[in-house]
């Protein structure tokens, strides 16, 4: 998917889960989710309930492997029974057991400061627009 596609399909919503805005000084959660994230593939996602009962596209990990063919449950117990997970004192632990959100085109992920990162957003959809007219 590039990134005039959700236009040239008339999307009516688009979540920019693969634009990643920094505020100045502020610090990833995970330094190990961010790695992973920057070296994803097309593949690296997989649609999941394993975290909250609900689906979610999240970058795999051992916990949506493991998790895989298991009943979950529902929206919100699923998140209050894995929750603790979250909070593993490892961070290379953490990596593999928290949800780390990406959409289909995490590969496509850029860091930039939030502004930069609107601007660049709206400039693109700007000129998807004026090629589709």
């Amino acid at each position: 998917m590039d990134e005039g596609s959700p236009l040239r399909l008339r999307s009516e919503r688009v979540v920019c889960s693969s634009a990643r805005p920094f505020s100045a000084g502020q610090k990833p959660l995970c330094h190990c989710s961010i790695a992973q994230l920057r070296s994803a593939t097309d593949d690296a996602t997989e649609l999941t309930r394993a975290f909250t009962g609900r689906p979610g596209r999240a970058l795999r990990n051992r916990f949506v492997a493991d998790m895989a063919d298991a009943e979950v449950l529902g929206f919100p117990l699923q998140a209050s029974v894995v929750a603790p997970l979250w909070q593993a004192a490892d961070e290379t632990a953490r990596a593999q057991l928290t949800p780390f959100w990406a959409g289909q085109a995490a590969a496509l992920t850029r860091e930039a400061p939030a502004a930069e990162l609107v601007e660049k957003l709206v400039a693109e959809a700007q000129a998807a627009l004026s090629r589709s007219r």
